[in-house]
This record gives C-alpha cells, sequence and structure tokens, in this order.
C-alpha cells in the first residue's frame, strides 16, 4: 500500500471519530455544562491523561524559540476555537454545525500554495466547489433565526481550524515529528485552558461539574478518547497526505453525524440534538452527498498533483 492511500485511510478515521464526539459534546454543552471554560479544561486534561500513548508511538524532542510560536499558535486555535464551537451547537442541529465546518475551506488551497506549496488539479477544485455550495445550501435552508449566530460562529471556528492544519504541515516540513507537535501542543493547551479556571465563578462551576462527572464519566471519557483520536489522526495523516486532501476528506464527518443520528435517535433520544423528521432527513442526505462527492473529487485528484 502506497503511502498515500494509507494516510487516506487514517484520515477517514476523523470523520467517523469526531462525527461521534460532535453529538455527545452537543449533550454535554447543551445538558451537562453551563460554563464552557470548565468543560474546555475537562477536554483538555483528558487530553493531557492521553500524552504516555504518544510518548510511547513517538517519542518526542526539545523545540527551538520559531517551532515553539508555531505550536503555541496551533494550541491557541486549539482552546479558543471550542468556545464559539459549542455556542453553535446551542443554536443549530449537530450535523448542520458539522457541516459549516466546511466554510473556511475555500481558503485552504491557496493558503496550502503559498506556504508549503501545494498545488490542486481542476478536479480537486471543482470538489472543494461542491463541498462549499453543499454546506452553502444547507445552512440556507434552515429557517430558524438562531442559525444566524451558529453561522457566524462556525465561520470563525472553521477558517481558525483550517489555518491550524496548515501550521501543522509547516511545523512537521520543518523538523518537527508528528510525537514531538502532538506532545508540546498538549502542553500548551492545558497552560491556555487553566488560565480560563482561574475566574472564581469557573473554580465553582468547577466544583460542580466534578460531582457530575461521577455520573457521566465513562460518557465524557469516551467523547475526549473519539476527538483525540480524530485530532491525532489529522496530524498522522498530514505526514502522508497533503493537507487538502486531509481537509476533503474530513467534509464527510456531517453524513456520518446524521447517519448516526437516523440509527440512535430513536434508542437514545437524549443525547441527540438533531431533527430526523423525514422531510428533513432527505434533504439533509442530499446536501450532504454533495459534500461526499467533493471528497471523493479531492481525493481522487491527489496523490500526482502536488509536489
Amino acid at each position: 500500500m502506497s503511502s498515500y492511500a494509507f494516510g487516506v485511510l487514517i484520515a477517514l478515521l476523523v470523520p467517523l471519530s469526531h462525527g461521534l464526539a460532535n453529538i455527545l459534546d452537543s449533550d454535554f454543552a447543551n445538558r451537562h455544562f453551563r460554563s464552557l471554560s470548565v468543560l474546555i479544561f475537562f477536554c483538555q486534561l483528558t487530553k493531557l491523561a492521553l500524552l504516555p500513548v504518544i510518548i510511547l508511538i513517538s517519542p518526542p524532542s526539545f523545540i527551538d524559540a520559531p517551532m515553539g510560536l508555531i505550536v503555541l499558535v496551533i494550541a491557541l486555535v486549539e482552546v479558543l476555537y471550542q468556545y464559539p464551537y459549542y455556542q453553535a451547537l446551542r443554536h443549530a442541529d449537530t450535523s448542520i454545525v458539522t457541516s459549516l465546518f466546511s466554510l473556511g475551506k475555500i481558503t485552504v488551497p491557496f493558503v496550502a500554495f503559498f506556504s508549503v506549496g501545494e498545488h490542486l488539479s481542476l478536479l480537486q477544485y471543482a470538489g472543494f466547489f461542491a463541498t462549499i455550495v453543499s454546506g452553502a445550501v444547507l445552512t440556507l435552508d434552515v429557517r430558524k433565526s438562531k442559525m444566524n449566530r451558529a453561522f457566524v460562529l462556525m465561520i470563525a471556528v472553521s477558517i481558525s481550524l483550517e489555518m491550524q492544519l496548515v501550521l501543522y504541515k509547516y511545523a512537521f516540513e520543518h523538523g518537527g515529528t508528528w510525537g514531538t507537535i502532538a506532545v508540546w501542543s498538549t502542553l500548551f493547551e492545558v497552560l491556555i485552558a487553566s488560565m480560563f479556571m482561574l475566574s472564581p465563578r469557573n473554580q465553582i462551576e468547577f466544583v460542580s461539574a466534578t460531582k457530575k462527572l461521577k455520573h457521566m464519566g465513562p460518557r465524557f471519557l469516551l467523547t475526549q478518547l473519539m476527538s483525540w483520536i480524530g485530532e491525532q489522526a489529522t496530524s498522522y495523516a498530514l505526514f502522508l497526505i497533503p493537507v487538502t486532501v486531509c481537509v476533503g476528506i474530513a467534509d464527510i464527518q456531517s453524513l456520518a453525524v446524521l447517519s448516526f443520528a437516523a440509527l440512535l435517535k430513536h434508542k437514545y433520544p437524549e443525547l441527540f440534538h438533531e431533527d430526523i423528521e423525514r422531510s428533513n432527513v432527505w434533504q439533509k442526505v442530499l446536501l450532504l452527498s454533495l459534500t461526499a462527492v467533493g471528497t471523493a473529487l479531492i481525493i481522487a485528484g491527489g496523490g500526482n498533483h502536488f509536489r
């Protein structure tokens, strides 16, 4: 198997694991945590506990000041994007919020070209166009005024995360190993998240949330494990395939969320913030399938069109 094909397989883990994490994230943001700072702090603590796995697979090394600055920005984005992301989950269906991650993808081909020299084929440009159009139409279909807020929030989230991917790729191409970048970014993330916990209000909420976690601990750990797998699979895939292909594959995440909802909402209704009425589902499936087609075009055009 070629490194490109293996990279694609690794990248396919991302929408599946992140899709499940999105569903559980929505449940926590809507029903269990009033303070997003506390929720984010718990998320970072879980990632800290998983550091030995990364160290065992890819031992880290020390980094110099320029690389440290890049990793610090990666970590800052990782912590700060979660605030508008969780807010958006409070104002729209999970699959729609997930689809809005595509809003920032229009900037990726240009930034990737200027920063790491990636070139796209015409087929891949067509794929990006399909995914962006489907995300926009899906958003416009939502009649609730609250969606406007989710739309604006997710513009900030999506652009930030796409820029973060380019920074990851830049760090890898300038000598950073997967383990080094993952370990140092996690340490920076915990430090940044801890700063928000200096607020007395967040400290009070932390005590209350700790008691809740005794009852929902396994579910919370599953959420963070899925999110961690998706994050690490993304960074590892960037070793093997171009940024644009990795980003394109992630577009099927919203389709994964909708599939999970259709299969499991009747059994676990409390977990899903998702409208699965027949008319709505078919419309979502049509538009999210267009996203999947766009993803296929991006993958098919990869491998031979990048330097």
